[in-house]
């Protein structure tokens, strides 16, 4: 299975207890939306691999999870800071065109109205009023500079996933 084809939702934290219980870490909003994909995937070596829940429960900021193919706390530290991740296909469709997954965005050429070529999206923020896109590279930055762009109708034109690129108004 392709990189492309899983996506990042969480991270294995460390040991809980002593009978193969860890720590999990979701990334997504709100939290708990992790507990509605199905299956989990681990990276082993260059492939992903299922690992199926056989408990998780909330527990301070995240949640705590046994595992079937884990049963002891020694197999719980070797999952230690390993991503969880779901294949691409199980996310819910977006509602309308003006939606897009962070992931999409990710990559994408960035081109001024003018023209000029401002990088590539690195990857974004969340703020509290508007998502930023963080930008590297082009032809207008000065060495490593980055570009922080609001993800807002005002300064975001156009998205073109097919074509990979996004006009600003910058």
């Amino acid at each position: 299975m392709a990189t492309d084809d899983v996506v990042i939702v969480g991270r294995i934290g460390g040991a809980f207890g002593v009978r193969g219980w860890v720590h999990i870490n979701s990334f997504t909003e709100p939290p708990e939306n992790i507990l509605g994909y199905s299956p989990w995937l681990i990276a082993r070596g260059s492939q992903w691999e299922p690992l199926r829940p056989v408990v998780v429960k909330p527990h301070g900021q995240g949640f705590i999870a046994r595992f079937e193919e884990v049963g002891n706390r020694e197999q719980a530290q070797a999952l230690s800071a390993i991503d969880l991740g779901i294949y691409r296909d199980t996310l819910p469709a977006l509602d309308d065109d003006d939606e897009y997954y962070w992931r999409d965005l990710v990559g994408l050429d960035v081109v001024n109205v003018d023209g000029s070529d401002l990088g590539k999206v690195s990857y974004l923020l969340e703020t509290g009023a508007h998502d930023v896109l963080v930008i590297h590279g082009g032809t207008s930055a000065r060495g490593n500079a980055e570009t922080l762009i609001p993800f807002s109708a005002r300064f975001v034109r156009s998205v073109d996933i097919h074509a990979g690129r996004l006009e600003v108004d910058w």
